[in-house]
């Protein structure tokens, strides 16, 4: 194909909550559209009953066509259900080469080739019941059986899904690292200890009042993100339980613009999850010169150099104790986890899935 492919990419699910997927939408989608259109081709968008979030929708080129629909932006189910109908209405209205979506289940639509990306696996984890795990896979199978490609965030994930579906066909495209400003870092003697990211189970965040409760020394906790349910109540329930109520503070959601300023002011953060697909809050905290302690995860430890210290997400002691080493650690190791993180770059991710489409119609 002389010309660059004409994409419909499916963004039903962008009008959720903020995420890590939503922040990878908005920083690699509008590079990719515009570098479509430079070349000739095209990225258009189908936008969800809630409209596009606006961060996206201002980033996204003016040639990009927003494609409306009567389609919800929550609920698996009631998506689904209309989704398809909505997706083979604007693939019969333009000329497109192939389409792409980031959420499942995976629209039934024509013969048109499509890819699918898939961030992590939590839904086949033990978190889950049986019966979720039973459907997810099935899910997961019927999406991946009829695509072209499968795309992943990282190459613990690649590996991961070549254990589920031995036969699939999957590509590994990390994130970015180079969308936020880096703020300079003065002393901060009282700087707390950051766990950036959803209050949800698989981030694991009690581990951090475990560790709190077993070593007195540790700088106060921020807990800065949105709460899934009811995990804020519960967190604080636990906090009182162990009698570190007055060492933490939870804060909530943190606008993207806020995040330089979040991280400039931290202590060092901490990613205690069970379940990560790549990890875009460590290559941030690198990037910004900021020290992590990290669970003892695939992914994570792609996503960070071999100093980082890490800990089991079952062991609170080892998880104060790797805070302490990311604490002391000198300024010639942050310096070369800020160099290691350069290599994440939203640019090259841009080019990397362009190059995967043009593969998949030559």
């Amino acid at each position: 194909m002389s010309r660059a492919p004409r994409v419909l990419l499916s963004c039903i699910a962008l009008a959720q909550p903020m995420s890590g997927v939503r922040r990878q939408a908005n920083e690699l989608w509008p590079r990719v559209a515009h570098r479509l259109f430079e070349n000739g081709g095209a990225l258009d968008v189908l936008a969800p009953a809630e409209g596009l979030p606006a961060d996206l929708n201002a980033r996204l080129p003016k040639e990009c066509q927003r494609i409306a629909t009567n389609v919800p932006a929550g609920g698996p189910l009631a998506r689904g259900l209309r989704e398809g109908h909505a997706l083979r209405a604007a693939l019969r209205r333009g000329t497109y080469d192939l389409w792409h979506t980031g959420h499942f289940p995976a629209p039934r639509a024509t013969r048109l080739p499509f890819t699918c990306l898939i961030h992590d696996l939590r839904n086949l984890s033990t978190l889950v019941t049986p019966l979720k795990r039973a459907l997810a896979k099935q899910t997961l199978k019927s999406a991946f059986r009829r695509a072209a490609h499968v795309v992943t965030v990282s190459e613990a994930m690649r590996v991961e899904l070549h254990h589920h579906f031995p036969r699939l066909k999957v590509t590994a495209i990390p994130h970015g690292a180079d969308h936020l400003p880096v703020l300079a870092r003065g002393p901060a003697p009282y700087a707390p200890i950051l766990f950036f990211g959803h209050l949800e189970k698989r981030r694991n965040p009690e581990l951090l009042l475990h560790a709190l409760a077993a070593d007195a020394s540790l700088p106060n906790v921020r807990f800065a993100g949105a709460a899934k349910g009811d995990q804020a109540e519960r967190l604080d329930a636990l906090a009182h339980k162990l009698g570190v109520a007055n060492r933490i503070q939870i804060t909530g959601p943190v606008a993207e613009a806020d995040l330089p300023a979040l991280l400039a002011a931290a202590a060092c953060l901490v990613l205690p999850s069970r379940i990560e697909g790549f990890g875009l809050p460590a290559i941030e905290a690198l990037r910004a010169g900021l020290p992590l302690a990290i669970a003892d995860s695939p992914a994570l430890r792609e996503a960070t150099p071999a100093s980082t210290p890490y800990f089991s997400a079952d062991d609170p002691r080892a998880c104060a104790s790797a805070i302490h080493a990311a604490l002391h650690q000198d300024a010639a190791t942050i310096k070369a986890a800020q160099t290691f993180a350069e290599r994440f770059s939203w640019n090259h991710s841009a080019t990397r899935w362009i190059e995967l489409w043009q593969s998949l119609l030559t």
